[in-house]
């Protein structure tokens, strides 16, 4: 596909055109008329050294160039360029540990709880490493793949809940080889690669320190952290409504004290080659992992990405040259001689290349274009979107502020900084022209990021557009079933919450039929302590409403979090295989 920077230079194509057609007829016509008043011997004599084929040659010369030159003026783009982003970082598998003993409290809230929290806060500081989830019970799972995308990281770490996976107990072996499945091939060797482990080491199946040597032995090291007490702590049996009902007991009817295995989580990070803390109250421990994660090498990944079509105006321009100063170079005839008006000619021509040099984009601002993109993709990487966003802006007023490219990057900047209805009113503008699988990719960041505004019915739209685009985007499947499941659930709680605004409305108002009639009577019996009591219950009236109104928002809101929590857990779930297997112990 070829695009004109500047399509209105190719009418001067006709001027060529017009020229190439008269020396075809008047040419010959001259020819004939030559021959009819004089032989060619005689006009040797008569004009010595005279030749018509030189001539014509330069003529034809003279023509070529002012093809060359209106195409290169018009300024053709074909093909396109491809931009190394340069990002340096590491990769991190954080395996959590989601056995029933995460839920003992010996660890405020809980040891699940306070794991939640600190990576939580260690995604905050992340900038350029990739990190991907597993949490492990009897099985382990991939719950997260390596991504970038730190907000989606923290979307996953909210769900991490005991009941998560399905096979109880806990096998530390098998989080650390799903752990290595996440990490992308490495022939070189020199990227950094981590696994941190959260657990309280409380490994019902063996094997963990065996699984950690084979992971250093592929160039990944391990870090664990011991979240529990060395005294330990009963484990709690929770109901539906996420009451306690009791403690944990085992086969004998014993209650189950859940300890911290600190013996075997160090002896995993040595055979891991990285190192065990110990977690407490505070964040002691995870501050130190982090620490010694970030002095870690970081290597340089690339990743390429399509930027734009590339200028050809240079080659055809250059071709017009070189075709003026061959036709000025060649003589009129075998004398050597040429006119005064055919170097004018030529000294025009190239005077018209000059000028029209001046109405394309020079290379200096190209390069600056370019520059000022790949800067804001570093920015991009680095999570400094207002920076971001101010090299494409930047980038869109010196140079062409019609590429497609720039703008999906301005739109992909705009939804990370919460601005969706830029970023999707952009993402519809895009031409039709352009290529396919950039239009797709951005009918699916559309449909992303009207879920995330919680905008499900155009967040199914734009996912079903990405899907027509592309049928077998994976991911657009995936997230269009999660988004009709969470627009069902969103249409349930509104349903609810009008249901109880209805029944409360009604209540109230019973409530107030019944006072009405109170303060009724009692007014017959008697009228001054009846009018100082209905005041009082008046004020009352006015205080409770409001209080029931706070509590009844706050629950509301608190129920609606838990239940898109509680959905994405369902969608996690089900795709969890199923084990057969019978755990050792279920904790």
């Amino acid at each position: 596909m070829i695009l004109w920077g500047q399509p209105l230079w190719l009418i001067a194509l006709a001027v060529p055109a017009l020229l190439a057609l008269a020396e075809l007829l008047l040419g010959r016509r001259g020819d004939s008329e030559r021959r009819r008043f004089a032989a060619e011997p005689l006009w040797e004599r008569l004009a010595p050294g005279r030749s018509a084929g030189l001539r014509r040659t330069r003529r034809w010369l003279f023509i070529a160039a002012l093809v060359f030159l209106s195409v290169g003026l018009a300024n053709p783009r074909i093909g396109t360029r491809y931009e190394e982003v340069t990002r340096q970082g590491i990769d991190i598998v954080l395996a959590v540990d989601v056995s029933k003993s995460m839920d003992s409290q010996d660890i405020r809230p809980s040891r699940l709880g306070k794991t939640r929290y600190e990576l939580a806060k260690f995604l905050e500081g992340m900038k350029g490493d990739r990190v991907g989830i597993v949490p492990f019970a009897g099985e382990a799972y991939p719950l997260l793949p390596m991504t970038l995308d730190y907000a989606a990281a923290r979307m996953f770490l909210d769900i991490l809940a005991t009941d998560l996976i399905p096979v109880p107990g806990t096998n530390i072996s098998a989080a650390i080889q799903t752990a290595m499945k996440l990490f992308p091939e490495d022939k070189s060797g020199s990227r950094s690669r981590a696994i941190v482990i959260v657990s309280d080491g409380e490994d019902h199946e063996g094997n963990a320190v065996n699984a950690a040597k084979d992971a250093a032995k592929h160039g990944v090291q391990i870090w664990t952290i011991g979240m529990a007490r060395a005294k330990g702590d009963p484990i709690p049996v929770y109901n539906d409504k996420g009451e306690r009902t009791g403690w944990m007991t085992d086969e004998n009817g014993q209650v189950v004290t859940s300890r911290l295995n600190e013996e075997l989580l160090r002896d995993i990070a040595d055979a891991g080659n990285g190192s065990y803390h110990r977690a407490g109250e505070g964040d002691d421990a995870f501050r130190q992992v982090y620490r010694e994660l970030f002095k870690l090498d970081r290597s340089e990944l690339e990743s390429r990405r399509i930027t734009g079509y590339e200028d050809r105006f240079q080659p055809l321009l250059i071709t017009a040259l070189l075709l003026l100063a061959l036709q000025f170079a060649l003589p009129e005839g075998r004398n050597g001689k040429r006119r005064v008006t055919h170097a004018v000619e030529s000294a025009l021509t190239i005077l018209l290349v000059a000028g029209g040099l001046t109405l394309l984009p020079l290379p200096a601002t190209a390069q600056t274009a370019h520059t000022l993109v790949k800067e804001g993709n570093k920015k991009v990487l680095s999570r400094d979107y207002d920076a971001a966003l101010s090299k494409y802006l930047e980038a869109k007023a010196s140079r062409d502020s019609l590429r497609p490219e720039l703008t999906y990057d301005l739109a992909g900047v705009y939804a990370r900084r919460g601005q969706v209805p830029i970023a999707d009113s952009l993402y519809r503008n895009l031409p039709e022209e352009t290529r396919k699988e950039l239009l797709a990719r951005a009918d699916y960041n559309r449909g992303t990021a009207q879920a995330q505004a919680k905008n499900y019915g155009e967040a199914i739209e734009s996912l079903i557009d990405a899907l027509k685009r592309d049928p077998h985007d994976m991911d657009a499947k995936r997230n269009l079933e999660i988004v009709r499941r969470l627009q069902q659930e969103q249409k349930q709680q509104q349903q609810q919450k009008k249901n109880q605004k209805q029944q409360k409305d009604k209540n109230q108002q019973q409530q107030q039929q019944q006072q009405n009639q109170q303060q009724q009577n009692q007014q017959n019996s008697k009228q001054k302590q009846d009018e100082q009591q209905k005041q009082q219950e008046q004020q009352q009236q006015q205080k409770l409403p409001e209080q029931m109104d706070k509590e009844v928002a706050k629950r509301l809101l608190d129920q609606l979090q838990q239940d898109e929590k509680d959905l994405l857990k369902d969608v996690v779930r089900k795709q969890i295989p199923q084990s057969q297997a019978k755990p050792k112990k279920p904790w």
